[in-house]
């Protein structure tokens, strides 16, 4: 149901106020009739929108036989056809959505009224429709738009206005087909260098290796063009493959270049969303442990994006980080409950669900006198007595911060046989898991957990233990950036061995 149920978000999000709707959210629904069912099934959608199939079956028919099923399946069909021709009527004009949408949606809009209006001979009004467009499109330099809206020109003037028009516009015409082929080769670009980015390892060696000939043509192209569509492929390109190296001081420089070039009027305002940099910029500083002039640049960027949007719960996971990184805790605590309080969270997958319980889970690891905020779904359980979900080996850091979590939990609630056997887990997952020297840090810290038992969970011992010591050095000098690391600490490794410290001060395990 995950699509049918993005429908009906987007629908309720973007409707007209005082407008109709084709089909009603709000009216009373009457029992037992189609209609009835169909609003229904909307409430439904709305109220839990992970519900399944099945689910849903049982609420709407009461019996999940393969019949009421069929029925279902017709139902869900219907509905969604009505609101799939809502699509068109909904507002896309909020200064809070995608800058450029309500442009280009002006210019489809124009498109589909000319074509309709040629097709019933209608030419002088769907001429005008089509100039429209073209004026339209290339001002907000969405050159394919414009080249379907010229190319509905050539076809009308050549079929009913006439040969002056015709020739008036034809050079126009060439000059636009030939700007979208290098745009086109632009974008074919861009997508080979995002498709090695977001590939496996061995997609990432070959990016690492065609890198820079990729980012080259790009910027060629984007030399010879100058158009808003070869900037932004040879942009997000260029922070991809800073981000990959670990370059985040060029992430920074890129951004500030672009913000730089967009308040002087060379990139299209119409198109160039400020959000996009807003977002790498509080990024990269939390990537170089600028802390403080990160927090106060997401403080000031936060209210930029929407509640609804996923982009918000992207920004304030790395708001958040930011607060911990910088010892903020109170200003953690206070980020969670606006996004616990944020409806949109029950939106958002499971995947980021579960990143969010275990930023909850550290904010009140370091703040623990807070009251939990998550209830998890079908679970009250603290996070030290869940099943560790199943992340690939790309995402081995999660596996260990919660593998960390739940032993220095354990050990603040001084129980030794559940310390002992998470510090085991720990160490047969640094030897299997933590071989890349990407990971030196976390592979670092959990050998210094590994040493409690040794120092038989004594602080003098600890303080003076020369492996410690040894481990305290390597992570001092280790770098927080490797290249190839995808995962940030949630809390430095440094602070959470003064955390390990503090808590066995409180007295060892028992």
């Amino acid at each position: 149901m995950s699509e049918f149920s993005t429908i009906v978000r987007i629908i309720q999000q973007r409707r007209l106020k005082g407008k109709k709707l084709l089909i009603e959210f709000d009216a009373p629904a009457s029992p037992g009739t189609a209609t009835g069912k169909e609003q229904r099934l909307i409430a439904l959608v709305t109220e839990k929108p992970a519900k399944t199939d099945l689910e849903l079956t049982k609420d709407l028919y009461g019996v999940n036989s393969a019949a009421n099923r069929a029925a279902f399946r017709q139902l869900r069909a219907r509905v969604q056809e009505k609101l799939l021709n809502n699509l068109p009527f909904l507002d896309y004009t909020d200064q809070q959505g995608f800058v450029a949408r309500p442009f280009e949606i002006e210019c489809r809009t124009l498109l589909y009224r000319a074509s309709l209006l040629i097709s019933e001979g209608e030419t002088r009004f769907s001429e005008r429709l089509l100039q429209r467009c073209l004026k339209k499109a290339l001002a907000a330099e969405f050159t394919d738009l414009a080249e379907q809206a010229v190319t509905r020109l050539l076809l009308l003037y050549s079929d009913a206005i006439g040969w002056t028009a015709y020739e008036k516009v034809l050079p126009q015409a060439v000059a636009i087909r030939q700007q979208l082929a290098v745009e086109r080769r632009s974008d074919e670009l861009y997508n080979q260098f995002r498709m090695l980015a977001e590939g496996g390892v061995a997609q990432k060696r070959q990016l690492l290796a065609g890198a820079h000939a990729l980012i080259a043509e790009l910027a060629e192209l984007h030399a010879q063009l100058q158009s808003y569509t070869t900037f932004y492929n040879l942009y997000r390109a260029q922070l991809s493959y800073a981000e990959y190296t670990g370059c985040y001081e060029d992430v920074l420089k890129i951004t500030t270049d672009a913000q730089q070039l967009f308040e002087v009027g060379q990139i299209n305002r119409k198109r160039f969303d400020l959000r996009f940099s807003y977002f790498w910029i509080v990024y990269a500083h939390l990537r170089t442990q600028h802390i403080t002039e990160g927090l106060e640049l997401a403080e000031r960027y936060a209210s930029a994006f929407l509640m609804t949007s996923t982009n918000w719960f992207f920004f304030y996971e790395h708001y958040l980080l930011l607060a911990l990184h910088g010892r903020r805790y109170d200003l953690a605590y206070h980020l969670l409950q606006q996004v616990y309080k944020n409806p949109s969270m029950k939106k958002i997958r499971p995947s980021a669900l579960e990143r969010w319980e275990l930023l909850s889970a550290y904010t009140l690891l370091m703040r623990p006198a807070d009251p939990p905020l998550l209830k998890r779904r079908g679970s009250r359980l603290p996070l030290s007595e869940l099943t560790m979900p199943e992340y690939s080996r790309d995402k081995a850091g999660y596996n260990v911060f919660i593998l960390v979590h739940q032993a220095l939990e354990f050990l603040r609630e001084r129980r030794l046989d559940a310390v002992t056997l998470r510090l085991e887990s720990l160490r047969k997952y640094q030897q299997r898991h933590l071989k890349d020297s990407s990971l030196l840090r976390s592979r670092t810290f959990l050998r210094l957990l590994l040493l409690l038992p040794e120092a038989e969970f004594q602080v003098a011992q600890l303080t003076h233990h020369e492996r410690v010591l040894q481990h305290l050095e390597t992570l001092r000098r280790a770098p927080f950036i490797a290249p190839g690391a995808t995962e940030i600490e949630i809390v430095p490794y440094e602070h959470l061995w003064e955390l390990t410290l503090a808590i066995l001060r409180q007295g060892p395990p028992v």
